[in-house]
């Protein structure tokens, strides 16, 4: 590139050297054919103004040749050099580029490297894993294997148990719904649960149903019988009675005692003091006094003793005795417990606590609403199904 400059240079040098060789020439043609003109005419002293004329443009022609040649010259240096300088830029970011396609040569094959080995342990890992499900899996078998012997040997020990019992399906269905007769007996007398006792009823009924003998439709029969008994017993709501006995127990805190208006103080004369009537007044006084420390009031009723106001809690915490002395009766079906415990906190509440305040008002009402409230139904006899079940199976063993 650097030649291909100076060649380029080298031109218009000889452009310019050309240029003031052909105006020297032509001030050397003007001087001569001055020089002959100036000789015809005489005048040697035209032909030296001439001859100086000739010699400036001469001396004019080089400097203006040289200063062309200079500036050509320059000019094409300076185009070199820019050149050249662009070129040593263009080499250095090709030798950047080289070093960072290296550099990312070297990042791609340390990357593959570790892909490799990356690769490596995931199939390392599997193999692990395919290892430990193939262990587990055959664990499994075994443990279900194992199990599957064990079913089998407990389905044998129960077909022999089964054969020795020697019990047919009749049998085992006449013993449930003794059961179930059983238990409906036991929940009504004992514990008084009369829907218990209607379910376990309508179970042996269906029990009796599936099976279908014919000998046991008169066990349906009188089935059928105690069930609509029962669904006719009236149903006791228990869970709100206790309920609401509970809640007059926590309604008890907040209720006013009974308070008796103490004896009016009668007031005292008042009297006017004079100087001259001290000794008089003293004895008034005296005599006031003593008339103070004894009164007599004739009262009509019979008043009831006052209470002290750390009896409070003495007192409410009795009727709260009442109160769930009477819920644990209901619970346990005594009825002459729940209604005497409801009539010791009626009582209670009159004679201690203040009849005119509207809560004590409110729990008395309600304490005479629960002893209005029915809390014992009358039961029906459901003993003859499991009478007449037995009289049907005592005629099978016969037969």
């Amino acid at each position: 590139m650097t030649e291909s400059i100076e060649s380029t240079a080298e031109p218009d040098s000889g452009v310019a050297t050309s240029s003031a060789e052909s105006v020297a020439t032509k001030a050397e043609t003007v001087a001569a054919g001055v020089t002959p003109a100036a000789a015809s005419s005489g005048s040697r002293g035209a032909g030296l103004v001439l001859g100086s004329i000739a010699l400036l443009i001469s001396i004019v022609a080089f400097l203006v040749a040289g200063y062309l040649w200079y500036q050509s010259e320059v000019s094409a240096k300076l185009e070199a050099g820019k050149k050249e300088t662009q070129l040593m830029g263009f080499g250095q970011q090709l030798a950047a580029g080289s070093e960072r396609t290296a550099e990312l040569k070297s990042k791609q094959e340390m990357l593959t490297a570790a892909q490799g080995e990356l690769r490596q342990q995931l199939l390392g890992q599997e193999a692990k894993l395919l290892d430990t499900l193939r262990d587990d899996k055959r664990q499994r078998s075994t443990e279900i294997d194992a199990l599957r012997a064990e079913f089998q040997n407990l389905s044998d020990s129960v077909s022999k148990v089964y054969q020795q019992l020697n019990r047919s399906l009749g049998s085992w269905t006449v013993e449930e719904v003794e059961q179930l007769l059983l238990l409906a007996n036991h929940r009504l007398q004992l514990s008084r649960n009369v829907d218990l006792a209607t379910t376990a009823l309508r179970l042996a009924d269906q029990r009796l149903e599936d099976f279908g003998d014919p000998q046991f439709l008169p066990v349906r029969k009188v089935l059928a019988g105690e069930i609509a008994k029962l669904d006719a017993v009236t149903r006791i709501d228990m869970p709100g009675l206790t309920l609401r006995l509970a809640g007059l127990a926590g309604a008890v805190d907040g209720l006013p005692l009974l308070r008796q208006a103490r004896p009016e103080d009668t007031p005292l004369p008042e009297v006017e003091l004079e100087a001259t009537e001290r000794v008089l007044n003293a004895a008034r006084e005296i005599w006031n006094d003593l008339r103070g420390l004894v009164r007599v009031k004739e009262i009509d009723q019979t008043r009831k003793p006052l209470l002290m106001p750390e009896q409070h809690y003495f007192v409410t915490e009795n009727l709260k005795i009442a109160l769930n002395s009477a819920q644990f009766a209901l619970l346990r079906d005594d009825t002459e417990a729940y209604q005497r415990n409801l009539i010791n906190a009626k009582t209670w509440i009159a004679d201690m606590f203040d009849n005119s305040d509207a809560a004590v008002k409110s729990l008395l009402t309600e304490v005479d609403a629960l002893l209005a409230e029915p809390v014992q139904a009358e039961l029906p006899d459901i003993s003859g199904s499991l009478a007449a079940l037995r009289e049907v199976v005592s005629l099978r063993s016969v037969q």
